[in-house]
């Protein structure tokens, strides 16, 4: 596929081409390694059986904690044996034994967040480091609650700390849970457009699409620009999209503009889309950067839905 084969130019960011890697990677397996971030918090049980519920037959799913082990001051249900013998009695009547693990970790004085991207950091997986991920093998899809044990934010769907850093910071696509991802069948929005981010992102949504499930492609266009450039920008969109749809799309799939008139902006006429449809999860495709665009930031703190980020 063309667009994976893009070539970085001089002085692009190691982020992105790690990402991008990252990405490509997934996109040619056939089963995957799902991790999800618990912290005893209600919102992070959501997020664990949303990942359950993504799992497909021969996927792996990893369940990871970093503790600091103060029982005095934490509830006994947050403690991390509790939460250990909690989630191995969960997944072993759900999971053959061999496609799941636990990955435990003391911070030792550290934050939640430098433990975890020390956890996932793609050179910790590389034969030359002499300094070891705790983790089997990098995950393709990392998934967490959009706010932990402090609580939900003032706004509703606004994301924690941890969220956030690691939507700035980890190679990886990563789904924020806002609310449970359902078994069975599963409907999925997307926002796209013509560059290649987009296109690879669409590639690593499928990599979670089952054939029943739904698919809607948007592209939101500014309904004053009625330009020749335009318009043929459109028409080439329509035609990719509706042919990847059509060839490795679920039957229930469409593609559909969606224009927004001079009052609004791109961004809020996103959000405003997203949160009236009922779709069970959100994705994006922004250029994988630790300082996201005010676009995907104000997607992120606004979208009532799950958001999928397949940064690339």
């Amino acid at each position: 596929m063309s667009y994976w084969d893009e070539k970085h130019s001089e002085g692009k960011d190691d982020f992105q081409k790690a990402c991008m890697d990252v990405g490509h990677k997934i996109t040619s397996k056939g089963a995957h390694f799902i991790m999800c971030c618990v912290d005893g918090s209600r919102q992070s049980d959501i997020a664990f059986e949303s990942a359950l519920n993504l799992r497909r037959k021969f996927d792996h799913i990893n369940v990871y904690h970093a503790y600091k082990d103060v029982p005095d001051l934490q509830p006994a249900t947050w403690r991390h044996k509790a939460l250990e013998t909690k989630f191995d009695c969960e997944l072993v009547s759900k999971v053959p034994a061999s496609l799941y693990s636990l990955t435990f970790v003391d911070r030792c004085g550290n934050t939640v967040n430098d433990v975890l991207h020390q956890a996932v950091d793609p050179i910790y997986f590389s034969p030359e480091s002499t300094q070891r991920s705790p983790l089997s093998g990098p995950p393709d899809f990392i998934v967490m609650g959009h706010h932990g044990r402090k609580g939900p934010k003032e706004r509703r769907a606004s994301i924690g700390s941890t969220a956030d850093h690691a939507l700035r910071n980890l190679h990886y696509p990563c789904m924020i849970v806002k609310n449970l991802v359902p078994a069975g069948e599963r409907s999925y929005l997307m926002a796209v457009n013509g560059s290649n981010v987009s296109k690879r992102g669409f590639d690593i949504l499928m990599r979670l699409v089952n054939p029943r499930d739904t698919v809607q492609l948007v592209y939101f266009a500014y309904s004053y620009n009625h330009d020749l450039t335009n318009a043929e920008e459109k028409d080439h969109i329509t035609d990719y999209y509706t042919k990847e749809l059509r060839e490795i799309g679920p039957v229930n799939s469409e593609f559909k503009i969606v224009e927004y008139a001079a009052n609004m902006d791109l961004a809020h006429s996103i959000v405003e889309y997203a949160n009236e449809s009922s779709a069970d999860v959100f994705a994006i495709a922004p250029r994988a950067t630790r300082n996201p665009s005010s676009i995907t930031e104000h997607i992120l703190t606004n979208v009532l839905l799950t958001v999928l980020l397949c940064k690339n």
